[in-house]
């Protein structure tokens, strides 16, 4: 190797050694158990924030599985702002939903609309004052607990939180399993990890809570193209954490073309450029402040220091200068002498440098598949030939770090169509949950509650009786002290792998 060579890989090396603590240190706390949060004492009221753009085949899904929280549902409100007429209509279909349409001389951007529609519901709606706000994007679905967990750490004193971001299309094609895997790995690996040392994590686009006086008098003045990234930074300076729930579950699209994900990337790295303009400045002054004495909160600002410096358009350039000289070098070589070992040297070194890119992210997603393959709906076979997929997808993003510095970026709108409904999506967690355990028969979640319904028999075999429920209820009553009840969520009946009951089921057995 020669001088540049070295010197290149030396300055890759000290590049990914300053990452060491997310690469390494975040990657091994993440392992650690996720935090549960106990039962709320109090039921909160939530405003439910949902921003949709030529999205009708999907926001009644979405609105419906909010209604079908297991929550109090006198305590959630829904508004909605639409960038058009079509998703407007829709949301104001819903019985109980709030919905405006953007006007047509709004500045384009997410950001923007949501500062309309605070300023509307502040107008419009006066009276109305929630606890926290919960913000979805059009194509999410939420797990019918969703809620109740986001009330839950609430109530523990959290003022932002964020959910557990899954995939309603994980198996959809390579593309959105990929994307999917890396939503996957921010959740488990650097939310997970920070809430596990007591840091701030950062919010990202949907799925997240906030305590209502995080936006004060004010409104909502987030704008830049990553407006939830801006969001999080002004949160930090402002002295509150973001905290996360990993049973706050909510279900997102993910792109299912090369040039929905690559636009979608494209605008993120943008956004996180305007971030870095806006608050590298501030954020390393309070990185190197001495009077702080609050070490979670002073290494949150190191944290994030360090994730809005650049690293990733240094390595880009790097590593593509790097690869550009090692192959005219190896050209001259060649041509200087011809002979059958200065080709192999070359393939060698080309081949290398491949190979070791593609085997460091494919063994990231690999440690992502475990960690998370509970939550992962697809099959085996089918999440091996996704993993060897990771190489293309990320070598596809390798011109987006140079190209947002020199290119004007804005909203594109990314093609949102799958109409699952919640209840299709958990019926498949089930159904790839058993087929990854080798089970005939779907799995049931347990649940530690003995609380049932009005009961009605749907089956009964010797000393079981399955009952189903659509109102809760003590059973102390209801049972004599010889018998017990377990609950279950969303049953399926062994024989016909139907469900038994779309809300909750219980089993009684003789003790």
């Amino acid at each position: 190797m020669t001088v540049i060579q070295w010197v290149c890989l030396g300055l890759i090396y000290f590049i990914l050694f300053l990452n060491f603590y997310r690469l390494i240190i975040y990657k091994i706390i993440g392992w650690a158990k996720c935090k549960v949060y106990k039962e709320a004492k109090k039921d909160h009221s939530f405003c439910v924030i949902i921003a949709g753009r030529k999205e009708e085949k999907v926001i009644g899904n979405l609105i419906d599985s909010i209604k079908a929280q297991n929550y109090n549902k006198d305590l959630i409100k829904i508004f909605v702002i639409a960038a058009d007429e079509p998703t407007a209509n829709v949301a104001r279909s819903k019985e109980g939903v709030v919905a405006y349409l953007q006007p047509k001389d709004l500045k384009k951007g997410k950001g923007y609309a949501l500062q309309f529609l605070f300023e509307q519901i502040k107008l419009n709606h006066s009276d109305y004052h929630p606890d926290a706000f919960v913000m979805f994007d059009a194509d999410n679905l939420l797990h019918p607990d969703c809620i109740k967990e986001f009330n839950k750490a609430l109530d523990a004193g959290c003022e932002i939180c964020n959910g557990y971001r899954a995939s309603k299309n994980f198996d959809s094609n390579w593309i959105s399993a990929v994307a999917s895997l890396s939503f996957l790995d921010v959740a488990r690996f650097e939310h997970n990890a920070r809430e596990n040392l007591g840091l701030s994590s950062y919010v990202a686009g949907t799925g997240f809570m906030f305590k209502a006086d995080c936006l004060g008098e004010g409104g909502w003045n987030y704008s830049l193209l990553s407006e939830d990234l801006e969001f999080s930074l002004d949160q930090m300076l402002k002295g509150r954490r973001v905290a996360y729930n990993h049973n706050a579950i909510f279900y997102d699209e993910q792109p299912e073309t090369i040039r929905d994900y690559y636009v979608q990337r494209k605008r993120w790295q943008k956004g996180t450029y305007q971030n870095m303009v806006r608050y590298y400045p501030k954020f390393l002054k309070q990185s190197f402040k001495l009077k702080n004495d609050n070490k979670n909160k002073r290494f949150t600002f190191i944290d994030f220091t360090v994730f809005l410096t650049p690293f990733l358009l240094f390595t880009t350039v790097l590593g593509l200068f790097l690869a550009i000289y090692t192959i005219v070098d190896s050209i001259i070589q060649i041509a200087l002498n011809p002979l059958l070992s200065s080709y192999i040297n070359f393939l060698l070194t080309f081949l290398g440098a491949i190979i070791g890119i593609a085997g460091i992210t494919m063994l990231n997603y690999i440690l992502v598949w475990i960690a998370e393959r509970k939550r992962i709906k697809c099959g085996f076979w089918k999440m091996l030939g996704f993993i060897f997929m990771i190489p293309l997808a990320v070598f596809i993003l390798i011109p987006i770090p140079i190209v947002t510095i020199f290119q004007k970026v804005g909203w594109k709108v990314i093609a949102h169509n799958n109409t699952k409904k919640i209840d299709e999506i958990d019926i498949q967690i089930n159904e790839n949950n058993s087929q990854a355990v080798g089970e005939k028969q779907p799995h049931v979640a347990l649940s530690e509650k003995a609380e049932v319904g009005m009961h009605s028999v749907i089956k009964q075999s010797g000393e079981i009786e399955y009952f189903s429920s659509n109102e809760n209820k003590q059973s102390e009553n209801l049972f004599a002290d010889n018998e017990k009840i377990i609950v279950f969520e969303n049953l399926i009946d062994a024989e016909n792998h139907q469900p038994i009951s779309k809300e909750k089921s219980a089993l009684k057995v003789k003790s």
